[in-house]
């Protein structure tokens, strides 16, 4: 009998400890799919695109801080963040490869949805640049003018018109040059001498690294890879003839480079011809890719007016466009 009402005692305990767990309240939960608590989740999301607000961005990279977090835009230029922890001060900044970034600084409250949009400056970008040396004859033959012909094109996806300045610097000599728009070569250009450029010959540029830089209206910079001078060609030319007055058909005649001190590297010869006027006018005509062991070539144009005043130069050019020309030489077509 005994043993029963013990037995019935510990059933008794046993329904009333029940009966007081379930009228205790629910225990917390952060599962934040759950809705009651939906209102917990904090969210960013926003759209990266070109300054013009119509063409996004895709792979642009997002950072949140603190927390870092990462995340990317996809093809339509859109991003999203979902943080457990939303409510404060958030630094949330954008970078796109060729682009200058941007931050926001955001004050974000639990549950808020908030958007935040960017709009990113494309920066600069070079399709071409050259360094090439132009070695010219003056009056006395033993003394040659030395320039560097220094062009750039460069495209702002922007907009071209954005395009402010555009130079190019030689770090290891601390040099400077700024480049001008030059329409009819559709590129930014400069010739300075050597003297110009505060080096006691081009030579000593050969080979030093040098780097172009374009800065558009809103201050981003856009930096090319380092690119170099090749070579200056010491050999100036020697045209041979014709000299003042000639009928046409006529013969270019000139001196091989091998007999006035060599070369060891590949070379060409290219003839142009000017009229002769105190106004400079590009070349009437120009003959390129003449083979190097060659010393004549037969020309007939009749485009070139009887009577008319004209000279023509010759010019050794190298593999990469450096140039050494002769002096000017007169020519009348009878």
């Amino acid at each position: 009998m005994g043993r029963m009402n013990h037995l019935k005692q510990i059933v008794f305990g046993l329904l009333i400890a029940v009966f007081l767990l379930q009228c205790l309240p629910d225990a917390p939960r952060v599962n934040a799919l759950d809705p009651i608590h939906a209102d917990n989740r904090t969210t960013i999301s926003g759209k990266v695109q070109q300054l013009d607000g119509v063409t996004p961005i895709e792979g642009a990279s997002l950072m949140l801080q603190p927390g870092d977090l990462l995340t990317r835009s996809d093809a339509n230029g859109d991003y999203f963040f979902e943080i457990t922890d939303g409510d404060g001060s958030f630094m949330l900044s954008c970078t796109a490869n060729s682009y200058s970034g941007d931050t926001l600084a955001l004050n974000l409250d639990r549950g808020e949805a908030a958007v935040a949009d960017f709009s990113l400056n494309a920066l600069p970008r070079f399709q071409r640049t050259s360094l090439l040396s132009d070695n010219e004859a003056s009056f006395q033959f033993q003394l040659g003018r030395r320039y560097l012909n220094i062009s750039a094109q460069v495209n702002d996806p922007d907009g071209a018109n954005s395009i402010q300045t555009v130079w190019c610097e030689w770090p290891e000599f601390g040099i400077r040059d700024t480049l001008r728009w030059a329409p009819m070569e559709n590129a930014y250009v400069s010739r300075p001498r050597e003297s110009q450029l505060g080096v006691e010959t081009l030579g000593a540029l050969v080979g030093k690294p040098a780097f172009f830089y374009a800065e558009d209206q809103q201050g981003s910079i856009g930096i090319s890879e380092a690119q170099t001078l090749r070579r200056v060609i010491w050999t100036i030319p020697i045209g041979d003839g014709p000299i003042e007055d000639t009928t046409q058909p006529f013969d270019f005649q000139w001196t091989r480079p091998d007999t006035i001190g060599g070369t060891r590297f590949p070379l060409t010869y290219t003839i142009e011809i000017y009229i002769d006027s105190p106004v400079f006018f590009p070349p009437e005509d120009v003959i390129s890719g003449l083979p190097v062991e060659t010393t004549s070539v037969t020309y007939n144009n009749p485009a070139l007016q009887a009577g008319e005043s004209y000279f023509w130069v010759l010019y050794f050019v190298d593999e990469f466009g450096n140039r050494s020309r002769s002096l000017q030489n007169g020519l009348i077509i009878l």
